[in-house]
C-alpha cells in the first residue's frame, strides 16, 4: 500500500510548532513540506523502501514506508526546517558589530540556541540512519 506524503507532513507538524505555517494556504504548506521532504529524503540513501519511486500527483511513495522510515525521513526535515533559520540568524550577527551583540545578548543568545539545536538534530538525523542501516543489514554485509 503506498504511503502518503500527507502522513509524513502530519508527523512533522506535530513535532514542529511553526505558527508561520498558519500564515501559508495549503498549496503552499505542501509545497515546503515537499521540498523539505525531498531534501530528507536525497540524504537517506541506505532506506530499505524506495524514496525516488514517488508519485507527486498522487502525493504518495508507492512503497509502504515503515515507521523507523517515516520517522528518520521527519527528523531530516526538522534539520533542512532548521537551516534557513540558523543561517538567516548568522548573517543578522555578520551584519552586527560586537558592540551590538553585546548590547543585544538575546540575539547572541538566540543564534547560539539555534546552533545547537540544529547540531543536536542533524546528531539525532545520523544516528536514526546509522541505526537504521545496522538493524536492517545483513551481517556478513557489515
Amino acid at each position: 500500500m503506498p504511503t502518503p506524503y500527507r502522513d509524513i507532513y502530519l508527523r512533522f507538524t506535530e513535532k514542529v510548532a511553526d505558527y508561520d505555517f498558519l500564515n501559508f494556504t495549503d498549496e503552499e504548506n505542501d509545497a515546503l513540506l515537499h521540498n523539505l521532504m525531498i531534501s530528507s529524503c536525497s540524504q537517506f540513501i541506505r532506506c530499505q523502501e524506495s524514496l525516488t519511486d514517488r508519485d507527486d500527483t498522487a502525493a504518495e511513495f508507492s512503497d509502504d514506508l515503515s515507521d523507523a522510515s517515516i520517522e528518520i525521513i521527519v527528523q531530516g526535515m526538522i534539520v533542512e526546517w532548521l537551516k534557513p533559520r540558523v543561517y538567516k540568524s548568522k548573517a543578522l550577527a555578520n551584519f552586527l558589530n560586537k558592540k551590538d551583540l553585546n548590547l543585544a545578548a538575546s540575539p547572541a543568545n538566540m543564534l547560539k540556541e539555534l546552533r545547537e539545536t540544529l547540531k543536536e538534530c542533524q546528531n539525532e538525523f545520523k544516528r536514526l540512519m546509522i541505526e537504521y542501516t545496522y538493524n536492517n543489514s545483513d551481517a556478513s554485509e557489515l
